[in-house]
């Protein structure tokens, strides 16, 4: 069965790879942020490399703020927290290379 089990393994990478090109990432994560934020009344900040790289996170890490309120354009849901920082999210889209 290991014949089989890589074989299912190498279609299922393939099928993923031909998926990716149809769903950029920058688009998705985009609207992914605006369905998260307009779900849990929050917002997702994106900050610049220079304010968290010198942490030692690698270039390809995305950071975003996370903020309680509405994302811009949601329907207000006021909060007396409104504003105020919640935490932080790093977000890693791709697979590591090491060399």
């Amino acid at each position: 069965w290991d014949e089989a089990y890589l074989r299912a393994l190498a279609t299922r990478e393939a099928d993923f790879i031909k998926l990716a090109e149809f769903l950029p990432a920058d688009a998705v994560l985009s609207r992914l942020m605006d369905v998260l934020g307009r779900a849990a009344n929050v917002n997702f900040r994106p900050l610049p490399s220079e304010h968290w790289f010198q942490s030692g996170w690698h270039k390809g890490i995305r950071c975003f703020e996370l903020l309680d309120g509405p994302p811009v354009g949601a329907s207000p849901m006021r909060s007396m927290r409104e504003g105020q920082r919640l935490g932080f999210v790093y977000v890693d889209l791709y697979t590591p290379r090491f060399e």
